[in-house]
């Protein structure tokens, strides 16, 4: 199977979640994996069991390539989400909370 590699520059962060697939028979919310790291990001589900969202919770995450997403747990199966990337410069990391601003040099993204 081919699988495509994706490369971004290193200063982009998951700005939201785009639900692929619903799932279903969800109790609880389920865990979110980003690139095999838990408490990320945390899911939504609704009151028939389906995961209808999802919600950064760590927006210092940066990344460099595009980040495999697993939903694991919750008592349900078969969601997926989509996350969707943005390459922040310097003042927008800033204002989210991920650089601090110091002496040091930033590089913004192309």
């Amino acid at each position: 199977m081919y699988k495509r590699q994706v490369y971004l520059a290193s200063d982009s962060v998951i700005d939201t979640f785009r639900v692929t697939l619903f799932g279903v028979g969800y109790l609880t919310n389920p865990e979110i994996y980003i690139n095999d790291e838990p408490g990320l990001a945390e899911a939504i589900i609704n009151d028939d069991g389906f995961v209808i969202g999802a919600r950064m919770l760590d927006r210092t995450k940066t990344f460099e390539g595009f980040p495999e997403i697993k939903i694991v747990g919750g008592g349900g199966y078969g969601a997926q989400l989509l996350p969707s990337l943005v390459c922040l410069d310097t003042d927008g990391l800033s204002k989210i909370g991920s650089t601090k601003i110091g002496t040091g040099r930033y590089v913004d993204c192309p």
